[in-house]
């Protein structure tokens, strides 16, 4: 702790070239840093950027329950196929513990969105809802999303799917290069929430997220939340 000098039971001190305390300050910069007006340049830059990758009938919801920082969710729908997108993730960095990261890399890793494509259903509110409750899950447990991990997604039932899991891709055939904008000159990345089975699920565990993708990019459509089962 940077607020302990020796060692007790719980805590110990944190030495002057501890990297945490370079980050610490970081932090504390851009919370001195935040303004109303980088946050609207930012959500406007995510807005257009979403548009731009998927045309349909667009909506946007806040999603923070009004409070600090401000977090939207964009929907948009056409037709049978549906996109879901946080607005403003990526203004807090996730906890780096646990990353598989380089210390000279790991920050371009700590900021997000999340995305959700889903075809072949006529309704999204229950999965636009599980997507704002993840919004929260990386700084409530302290850990992190990343490509490769797993996730339940109980919602997935009530769309009429047989899919009860997502798995978080960044790069694949299926997967847009969707390049979202800096925030405050720091990286971020979108990460999509791709449904898949539970017999998937073991599968990526079993063996890994990679190969599971791999047999996904053979899929006509990955997004099918009615697709046959790859494993």
């Amino acid at each position: 702790s940077i607020g302990v000098i020796g060692e007790t039971s719980v805590a110990w001190t944190l030495e002057k070239d501890n990297i945490q305390i370079e980050r610490f300050k970081r932090e504390a910069k851009f919370l001195d840093t935040w303004s109303e007006e980088l946050w609207i340049s930012h959500q406007e830059a995510l807005l257009g950027l979403y548009d731009q990758y998927f045309q349909g009938t667009s909506r946007y919801f806040s999603a923070d329950g009004g409070k600090w920082p401000p977090l939207g969710l964009h929907c948009s729908s056409n037709d049978n196929e549906h996109f879901i997108a946080t607005v403003g993730l990526s203004q807090l960095p996730m906890p780096s513990f646990g990353m598989q990261y380089n210390d000279d890399v790991i920050e371009d890793h700590r900021r997000i969105e999340l995305a959700i494509r889903v075809e072949n259903i006529s309704e999204i509110e229950a999965l636009a809802q599980y997507l704002s409750g993840q919004a929260t899950y990386p700084w409530y447990w302290g850990t992190h999303f990343d490509e490769g991990h797993t996730i339940p997604c109980a919602q997935l039932a009530e769309v009429g799917s047989g899919m009860s899991f997502m798995v978080f891709v960044e790069t694949a055939t299926f997967i847009p290069d969707v390049s979202t904008p800096k925030f405050d000159k720091n990286d971020t990345k979108m990460l999509f929430m791709v449904p898949i089975y539970e017999s998937e699920q073991r599968f990526a565990e079993e063996n890994t997220a990679g190969e599971l993708v791999g047999l996904l990019e053979k899929v006509e459509s990955p997004f099918d939340v009615k697709r046959k089962c790859v494993v």
